[in-house]
């Protein structure tokens, strides 16, 4: 994957990526976060990833430095998410 000029900065960086197939039935959503072991200037990302088939979940993937909310959930997958 070619560099992402966003992520080249010393700043704390969250991006939220959702994959959609034109017939609506499988989507993936794919969170990259600061790994917990991330320190500046050299921020390591950690993914969580969901597959969904008409809303049934078929695959969960978090990488296990993914910062996950207190609870211990993946907070970008919650419908309260911003």
């Amino acid at each position: 994957m070619p560099s992402i000029p966003i992520l080249q900065t010393d700043h704390e960086k969250t991006l939220d990526i959702i994959f959609a197939v034109g017939n609506g039935y499988v989507v993936q959503h794919t969170c990259l976060k600061n790994a917990t072991n991330s320190l500046p200037p050299n921020y390591l990302l950690a993914a969580a990833t969901k597959v969904t088939t008409r809303g049934k979940l078929r695959k969960l993937d978090v990488d296990q430095n993914y910062p996950k909310e207190t609870s211990g959930e993946v907070g970008c997958f919650s419908t309260n998410a911003k």
